[in-house]
């Protein structure tokens, strides 16, 4: 359901940056946005950036009486350039993959997971078939106990995680949110499970209450945000005080794990486990291509004209080990994250718009569906 929840927040402290140019003139950036502006605006632009260090600038700020005119239009100017931003970067292509190979038997996208001796004789007989993907997400949430459990995966793809996550775990509830609609109709067609629910949403934009879930989880899904910061910052806002934030992905700016870490810090965030998991994940690629390569070659119709595609797909997917992993250029991290035990009370996670009485309020009620 549009229209509910908190309004868009919007984090510019770790992220807005500040050059000075010849002429007395600075320019200032933020993603989407640049500008040119005079030293005394950019100067009065990051105090208000650093007095929201950690924090976030909501759009009634902007309207203020004891903000200055020309720096409010300034500030606005940032506000809009992360305004309405998508749930990813490559929407278009997952839901092509979603409307073109629409098979159920497809449910995971992730790159796998493998130790050098594992043993997979806690697999269910029917999960044979995606044992190194599904181990990535029995890895993040290893030791953590997801009994009676409400759980949010975000960027749930087709929905394998969910699966898995509902049938060995005993929650209370799995949530998942997919921004592709194609590929949120296959989740509900493959996963028709009691616990187990799918939402239409944004990642940047949760449309859920408050301190709604217990544990979020996000696999292999945040390099596709435009705004990472906004879904930093939505995770720690449903999160109920003391959640825990299970988190792991690929990234090809080797800088960028460093940044993550600080911003989800600046949060509140307490830093339980960060691991650098890229050789397992690479070898847990290699080791199921070939069951990969086989469920995707049969996937293949000349009616659907789907055949390029899965080529692509099989080409990418089999050159990475190398490519990236092995050469360095990219890096696989994971993450167990902690919400604090008690909200700060100027957190956003705290707005006014936020009744307590909304905190254990069924999340998928709240957002409506699709």
């Amino acid at each position: 359901m549009e229209g509910t929840g908190p309004p868009r927040l919007v984090s510019f402290a770790p992220d807005v940056r500040f050059e000075r140019k010849l002429g007395g003139v600075v320019e200032v950036s933020a993603p989407g946005v640049r500008f040119l502006t005079s030293e005394r605006n950019a100067r009065l632009i990051r105090q208000t950036v650093l007095a929201h260090s950690g924090r976030f600038l909501a759009s009634e700020l902007l309207e203020a009486p004891e903000l200055d005119d020309a720096v409010r239009q300034l500030l606005q100017r940032l506000l809009h350039a992360v305004d309405g931003t998508t749930g990813s970067r490559l929407a278009d292509l997952y839901d092509r993959i979603g409307r073109e190979l629409p098979d159920p038997r497809f449910v995971f996208q992730n790159h796998g997971f493998v130790e050098e001796e594992e043993s997979f004789d806690w697999l269910l007989p029917e999960d044979v078939g995606h044992k190194y993907p599904l181990n990535l997400a029995r890895y993040l949430v290893d030791g953590l106990s997801l009994e009676d459990r409400m759980v949010l995966d975000i960027g749930c793809g087709r929905g394998g995680t969910c699966s898995f996550l509902s049938r060995y775990f005993r929650p209370r509830q799995v949530v998942g949110l997919e921004y592709s609609r194609s590929c949120l109709a296959l989740c509900r067609r493959a996963h028709p499970l009691p616990r187990l629910s799918f939402v239409c949403g944004d990642a940047a934009a949760l449309p859920f209450s408050a301190a709604s879930f217990d544990v979020v989880t996000n696999i292999e899904s945040s390099h596709c945000y435009p705004a990472p910061w906004l879904f930093f910052a939505e995770v720690r806002r449903v999160l109920r005080p003391g959640g825990v934030f299970c988190y792991t992905d690929v990234f090809g700016d080797l800088e960028e794990p460093a940044r993550a870490r600080r911003r989800l810090e600046a949060l509140g965030f307490v830093v339980e486990r960060q691991d650098d998991i890229t050789a397992r994940v690479a070898r847990g690629l290699t080791a199921g291509y070939a069951d990969f390569e086989r469920l995707l070659r049969g996937m293949v119709s000349e009616q659907r004209g789907n055949g390029e595609l899965v080529e692509s797909m099989l080409d990418s997917i089999k050159r990475i080990p190398e490519e990236a992993y092995a050469s360095g250029k990219a890096v696989y991290v994971a993450w167990r994250l902690r919400a604090p035990a008690e909200h700060r009370a100027d957190h956003p996670a705290e707005h006014p718009a936020d009744h307590p009485a909304e905190h254990r309020a069924d999340p998928v009620a709240m957002a409506g569906g699709d």
